[in-house]
């Protein structure tokens, strides 16, 4: 159960960062932040298909960390 929900909330994180970062580059070309949406869709696509616990975390991590870079790229 508490996997569904990780699952669940991750995904749904994804594609709210994924929206913010896209109106952003409707007004910026920012080449790096393509490059991270790219990353952002790839981890979206892996954490939907994981049926592991201890590699979704690893999912979620690599999510935190690309997301946080995102947010720097955009309040910058």
């Amino acid at each position: 159960m508490q996997m569904d929900i990780l699952k669940e909330t991750s995904i749904e994180y994804c594609e709210n960062i994924y929206a913010l970062s896209i109106n952003y580059l409707k007004n910026h070309n920012n080449n790096e932040l393509r490059g991270l949406l790219e990353e952002l869709t790839t981890i979206e696509d892996n954490i939907r298909i994981c049926n592991d616990i201890d590699i979704l975390n690893k999912f979620v991590t690599a999510l935190k960390l690309i997301s946080n870079r995102i947010e720097g790229i955009i309040h910058e």
